[in-house]
């Protein structure tokens, strides 16, 4: 390879890369909001645990035993009374 071949593969090399890294930027930033979010939990025995998870617009209580999760009530979510008394 000649040092002018050389230097025309590390320039298309480089300009890939820039523009590799604009593609990439604009997938993350277009990247749907998460709807999925663990908000406290609570450790009540060994392999135990309860967990309140916002899903989307709903606030789930949901119980964790060993490799099993169940979903033990829905709750409302704070202030969402009083922004329905405004309403």
């Amino acid at each position: 390879m000649t040092q002018r071949e050389y230097g025309r593969a590390r320039w298309l090399v480089s300009r890939l890369c820039r523009r590799l890294g604009r593609y990439w930027t604009v997938l993350r930033a277009e990247r749907a909001p998460r709807q999925l979010r663990v908000r406290e939990t609570l450790q009540i025995g060994e392999k135990r645990q309860l967990l309140v998870v916002d899903v989307g617009k709903r606030q789930l209580l949901i119980g964790a035993a060993g490799n099993c999760l169940t979903m033990l009530a829905e709750l409302s979510r704070p202030g969402a009374t009083e922004e329905a008394w405004r309403a």
